[in-house]
């Protein structure tokens, strides 16, 4: 995934956050915290992801959390570029990372 495509990924989340993100205020009157037990809105999930992009983006973000933007992609049903993510982090050292690598033997997660 190239820096074109982090940059487009960070504006398609951005836009997505601020779609969904007053809708639900505009219906529910909550905020949903990251914080909270159980499975992670969709919401929550993204929010999270355009954090991680932009620690990336600033040169920031260690190897868990290039591993975490794999994981967020693969979540969201975004396969486009979360091979690129694991391979990052295992570039970046994470441990996590290198082992799921080298589990598949064709080099894809």
């Amino acid at each position: 995934m190239s820096d074109k495509d982090v940059e487009a990924l960070l504006r398609e989340t951005g836009a997505y956050l601020k779609a969904h993100s007053e809708e639900a205020i505009r219906e529910l009157g909550v905020i949903v915290s990251p914080g909270l037990v159980g499975v992670p809105s969709r919401l929550v999930l993204v929010a999270e992801l355009k954090g991680l992009l932009g620690r990336y983006q600033n040169g920031v973000a260690s190897g868990a959390e290039l591993r975490r933007i794999a994981e967020l992609l693969e979540f969201l049903h975004e396969g486009r570029g979360a091979q690129a993510w694991w391979q990052r982090a295992a570039r970046a050292g994470d441990a996590l990372a290198i082992m799921m690598l080298d589990e598949d033997p064709k080099g894809e997660k």
